[in-house]
């Protein structure tokens, strides 16, 4: 008989690493562009990137504590913020870097927490990817444009065996090594002389992440499953986006592409958001922003059953 040695499914995210450094040490030497580049951001930020990914892959391996990953993101965002990439807002260092790390916390937490449904986290890393190498090559932020497309070639890769059904599946360093590298490519490109259009683009760019997790947790507290943001963050439940929409009818391909859909027309309005007028530019925020919470009303009145939560309905039936 002969022996067949498997490969952990869970491991996707070591082939969208290992595509990713490879592509960027290839461009590094090949361009021209990215050799005058005087500052070194972008080998910190590959740098950085690789403790994140190593991180995130000992936790599938072995189970890596949350203050661990939390004392690691710290780090890196230290070091990023040496070389200037931070969300440079208040102007003060200390405060500056808080609101970095929080962003980046956010983001990575996000994309760890939308890996629910085969090929959602991937599809929505690559329209992100998309739309930061259209806004680098225009505005010629060649290093952070190719840094964009690199990643973008990774998750490509990864997606073939990822989409429904899936073969493969990024754990938590994929979703981990995603939600960090998209949230400093955010905060590293120049996004406009306006601050305010910076901020609503960038945060349109990964506007799925961030109101996926943002919607779950006001549902959560709005239908007495947590009492607290702290039980929120430690709660996990099949009560995402993704899983209210096949609740509700929806084939997986489907709810693929009704959420990349809503993703992409965010990321398609960061692009339009830095190019108009700042009146036109609020205007289609706010449009968005309320379909948004429309769509949200919407699916929490379709979804909302006791058996969606069933994490919720079995701690509370051995409560009883």
């Amino acid at each position: 008989m002969r022996y067949q040695r498997s490969i952990d499914p869970r491991l996707g995210g070591l082939g969208i690493y290992l595509a990713l450094i490879l592509s960027m040490i290839t461009v590094t030497y090949l361009s021209a562009e990215v050799r005058r580049v005087e500052d070194q951001s972008l080998p910190v930020m590959l740098g950085v990137t690789t403790i994140i990914f190593i991180t995130g892959l000992l936790d599938d391996l072995y189970s890596v504590r949350a203050i661990l990953k939390l004392g690691m993101l710290a780090a890196c965002c230290v070091a990023l913020a040496h070389f200037n990439i931070a969300v440079n807002r208040t102007h003060v260092v200390f405060f500056d870097w808080l609101l970095t790390l929080v962003w980046v916390v956010g983001v990575a937490s996000s994309f760890n927490a939308i890996d629910n449904s085969d090929g959602l986290a991937g599809l929505v890393a690559l329209i992100s990817c998309v739309a930061l190498f259209l806004l680098g090559w225009s505005t010629w932020q060649l290093r952070y444009s190719f840094l964009a497309m690199a990643l973008a070639g990774g998750i490509l890769g990864f997606l073939h065996f990822n989409m429904p059904p899936a073969r493969m599946y990024m754990g938590d360093g994929g979703s981990f090594l995603l939600g960090f590298m998209l949230a400093i490519l955010v905060i590293a490109i120049d996004w406009s002389d306006s601050s305010g259009k910076a901020l609503a683009a960038g945060v349109l760019v990964l506007a799925f992440p961030v109101y996926d997790l943002t919607v779950t947790s006001i549902l959560r507290i709005r239908h007495g499953i947590c009492r607290t943001p702290l039980e929120v963050i430690a709660y996990s439940d099949t009560d995402h986006l993704s899983h209210r929409l096949r609740k509700m009818g929806f084939s997986q391909r489907g709810m693929l592409l009704v959420l990349c859909s809503i993703h992409a027309a965010c990321c398609g309005l960061a692009l339009v958001v830095v190019r108009c007028p700042p009146a036109l530019a609020a205007c289609g925020v706010i449009l968005l922003l309320l379909f948004l919470t429309g769509f949200a009303i919407h699916v929490d009145r379709r979804s909302s059953t006791p058996d969606l939560w069933q994490c919720g309905a079995k701690s509370k039936t051995r409560a009883g």
